[in-house]
């Protein structure tokens, strides 16, 4: 199976050097990117820290700071995504290479391109560098996961991030027309780290040229860019299939074609 990746057209760069992103969670577009249900884990988080200092100060000492623990609560949980993004960084691809509101919001409404990766290559299964179950399709739900009482303590406990992994599979049902599946990999594993002042900074992850099966052009592509990237896959990905998108001639759609010249 091939599964892609939609890219804007100065993303040229991933196929001219091999490498590409994986994201952050607390740079991803939706805002419910690991952000679990708390319904269950808030509470009981704040029960734990409420025990935990009359433990150590007192019940008349505990309670008395109480509003500053309950806010303390809410901050950690509101910071949920950004403290997974220390352990986990995430490539997303889709299992469809024709959806018309992907090209537009993801490959500058059809300016850009795809590529293609083969599902079964090694670069996309679990090992060293990538987290758990390898590639693994997204589930759509109406509701968030829940995180359980007691599910985590401190996210820095790997066995502890094991229990909570779903959370990462999990999106509203809204999103399903992506068809979207996802690889884990570990941060501290990228090939490249390019910072970026004020936002997360960019993992790149270098892919060996024998995983790519198909780039498709997008039908607003320039023809600078197309021929650039044209010579591009002719050079270093000789067994990549190179095709286009072009307007369906009677639907609201795109169909695909392979293109040559």
């Amino acid at each position: 199976m091939v599964v892609y990746k939609y890219l804007t057209p100065d993303r040229v760069d991933v196929l001219e050097h091999s490498r590409i992103r994986f994201t952050q969670p607390a740079a991803l577009n939706d805002p419910f990117e690991m952000f679990p249900c708390f319904l269950q884990y808030g509470p009981w988080l704040l029960k734990t820290a409420h025990q935990r200092a009359i433990d150590k100060y007192g019940p008349e000492a505990a309670q008395s700071t109480l509003p500053e623990r309950e806010h303390l609560v809410v901050k950690k949980l509101l910071e949920f995504p950004s403290a997974v993004s220390k352990y986990f960084v995430i490539l997303s691809l889709s299992r469809i290479p024709d959806n018309v509101l992907m090209w537009s919001h993801y490959a500058d409404s059809h300016r850009g391109f795809l590529i293609g990766f083969d599902s079964d290559h090694d670069f996309l299964k679990s090992g060293p560098s990538k987290a758990y179950f390898g590639l693994k399709d997204v589930e759509y739900s109406d509701d968030r996961y829940v995180l359980k009482e007691g599910e985590i303590d401190t996210i820095a406990d790997p066995e502890i991030r094991d229990s909570f992994i779903g959370v990462f599979y999990r999106k509203g049902t809204y999103w399903k027309y992506e068809q979207e599946m996802r690889l884990l990999a570990l941060p501290q594993h990228a090939n490249a780290v390019l910072p970026q002042a004020g936002v997360c900074d960019v993992r790149l992850f270098s892919f060996p040229p024998s995983c790519i099966r198909e780039v498709v052009f997008g039908f607003r592509m320039t023809d600078e860019t197309q021929h650039r990237l044209f010579d591009i896959v002719r050079d270093k990905f000789p067994n990549a299939t190179i095709a286009k998108a072009f307007p369906h001639q009677s639907k609201f759609g795109v169909y695909i074609k392979s293109f040559a010249g």
